[in-house]
């Protein structure tokens, strides 16, 4: 339970953060903590409820708080926060920044540090293309190299081609110049590109000048290139005309927003995300939210936002990202409009999507007799050496797709080598904690083995009173299935259940086997052969002066095992057998 006295808490700006023993449950941010907090005591909300410390940190205004407030949603993705999420993962450029050489690369990780972020775009094959110009007239380069390099490096074929100047390559090329190469890039990035054109126009008459008629052509042809790109970069620029119109449509637990990008006069680009929230959330609420976390992500940002309703905390949010956020006015109602009929258009479309039922959990709602569709299954496999190493992993299958934030790993603390302990140990635990949280149960609870299995686990069940989660054991030997009542089902070989069956229990064991190996992997080497059968302290020292290392006890054949004093062909034999079970 979370215990903390209200009057410890200071009356200043800052962002709090609850938090249980093993998460964040939720991020917020104050103008005066003290009073936030104890609105969140008195309503009794959720997570308060759950959690079991508070932490908070102080800021100097309501803009920094606001500010490390998304950051931190970002980083944590508490559970109890609105959360901007996007399935698309679209396109963003990078620069990298604190290097002599900067690379310039196409990215969809916006968590990237040391770099310059711009984006999104919509098409990857089109900005792929566009990039290409831009280096063509800017030349930098795109490798993974560390520059300045001690090594001798060869040009490659971009060097050949034009698009990078080979910095690679000692003395080929001034710093300075590269720089001004980048930095062009970056101007067109963000917008200016009169900037860029007026460089090149001062470089192509003094190379007339200079009597230099076929680099001033290929100056000028540069000039027509960046015209023809003047409007496919979005990226918002300090400038009349930089304006992103936002339509939104909240659908239960999650609401749609749909930008349009108005750059000089133009509708230049478009863009959607969605945002994952509690129900009933505020559409003021969710549209802070958005406009925080996704304007904190972008390098730039544009000079004027419109939108449906205006969002709470209007003022530390405009402070915040520097812009102004307006009720569209006449002129840019009708974009709005659209905006609002896209967003309606993309929440209907997902929505069907993210209802459509996979056939392989229709076939086993019959199959098994269910009331409904089973949309979460979880499986539990258990792993172990001769006793040693004993790990179970849960995995968690939503919609017919895997969760993987809601995988679990347990270390077994029951003694001994029996599976069906672990078993029972393993549902006891998960279920226990699921009820005392309140959290989600599943609809199905497979095991992976036979009837035992399902036996230990049913005696979990029973003991707890669970009801409405169907128990079932998967047999490996003939891929069939055991049922709570006794019952034996077979499906057919081809079907899309028993497809997705398989695909469940191979993921439940391929992670129980990586973190027996990672538990194997962390163990020293005099730990390790604290685990292993008939292994005394004589034996141990044996092992230890004779291979001098975990690696080379691992290497070992049986032959060169049993030159070690004290150990027999049979021991050796089963040693060996030990560092190599999987």
């Amino acid at each position: 339970m979370l215990k903390l006295n209200i009057n410890d808490i200071p009356e200043r700006p800052g962002v709090y953060i609850f938090k249980s023993k093993t998460e964040v449950l939720y991020v917020g941010k104050a103008k005066n903590l003290k009073n936030r907090v104890k609105t969140h005591l008195l309503n009794k909300t959720a997570f308060v409820k759950k959690a079991e410390k508070l932490e908070y940190i102080l800021t100097k205004t309501e803009s920094e708080s606001l500010l490390l407030e998304a950051n931190l949603i970002k980083q944590y993705k508490p559970r109890y926060n609105i959360r901007l999420t996007d399935d698309k993962k679209y396109p963003y450029i990078a620069i990298t920044q604190n290097e002599m050489y900067p690379v310039i690369f196409l990215t969809r990780n916006l968590t990237l540090k040391d770099a310059e972020i711009f984006g999104p775009y919509m098409s990857a094959s089109s900005i792929r293309k566009s990039l290409k110009i831009l280096r063509e007239i800017f030349p930098v380069r795109n490798c993974k190299y560390k520059l300045p390099s001690k090594r001798a490096i060869k040009p490659c074929i971009e060097y050949h081609m034009g698009l990078c100047p080979a910095p690679c390559v000692q003395g080929l090329v001034d710093p300075e110049e590269y720089k001004k190469n980048v930095d062009g890039i970056r101007q067109v990035l963000k917008g200016n590109i009169n900037k860029a054109v007026e460089y090149l126009e001062k470089e192509m008459k003094k190379a007339a000048e200079d009597l230099n008629f076929e680099y001033a052509a290929s100056l000028r042809d540069k000039i027509t290139s960046l015209h023809e790109l003047k409007y496919h970069f979005y990226i918002s620029s300090l400038k009349e005309g930089s304006i992103d119109i936002i339509g939104m449509r909240g659908v239960k637990d999650r609401t749609y927003f749909y930008i349009i990008f108005y750059r000089d006069g133009k509708v230049v680009q478009t863009a959607y995300y969605k945002m994952e929230h509690s129900p009933n959330t505020p559409t003021k609420d969710a549209l802070f939210a958005f406009l925080s976390q996704f304007y904190t992500s972008l390098a730039t940002t544009s000079e004027k936002i419109l939108v449906p309703v205006l969002p709470e905390d209007k003022k530390a949010l405009e402070e915040t990202l520097g812009v102004s956020i307006e009720i569209p006015s006449k002129e840019f109602k009708k974009l709005l409009d659209i905006a609002m009929e896209n967003a309606e258009e993309v929440a209907l479309n997902e929505e069907k999507k993210r209802h459509k039922v996979h056939p392989a959990l229709l076939e086993i709602k019959e199959i098994f007799g269910l009331s409904h569709v089973p949309e979460r299954i979880e499986c539990v496999d258990a792993s172990q050496l001769f006793g040693a190493f004993r790990v179970a992993s849960l995995v968690v299958f939503e919609k017919g797709r895997p969760k993987k934030s809601e995988y679990r790993r347990y270390r077994i603390k029951t003694p001994g080598k029996d599976d069906f302990a672990m078993i029972y140990e393993t549902t006891l635990r998960r279920f226990k904690r699921a009820l005392s949280e309140g959290s989600g149960l599943p609809d199905m609870y497979i095991l992976d083995g036979g009837l035992l299995q399902l036996k230990a686990a049913l005696k979990a069940k029973f003991e707890l009173g669970l009801k409405n989660v169907l128990f079932v054991a998967f047999a490996k030997r003939f891929d069939d299935f055991y049922i709570e009542d006794g019952g034996h089902i077979m499906l057919p070989q081809r079907s899309f259940s028993l497809k997705l069956f398989k695909r469940i229990r191979d993921e439940a064991h391929r992670f129980a086997i990586t973190y027996h190996r990672n538990l194997r992997g962390r163990e020293s080497f005099k730990d390790f052969l604290d685990y292993i059968p008939d292994i005394g302290e004589k034996r141990k020292k044996a092992l230890l002066f004779y291979f001098g290392s975990l690696k080379k006890l691992r290497d070992a054949t049986v032959d060169e095992l049993v030159k070690v004093p004290g150990i027999g062909p049979k021991l050796a034999e089963k040693l060996y057998n030990f560092l190599h079970e999987d």
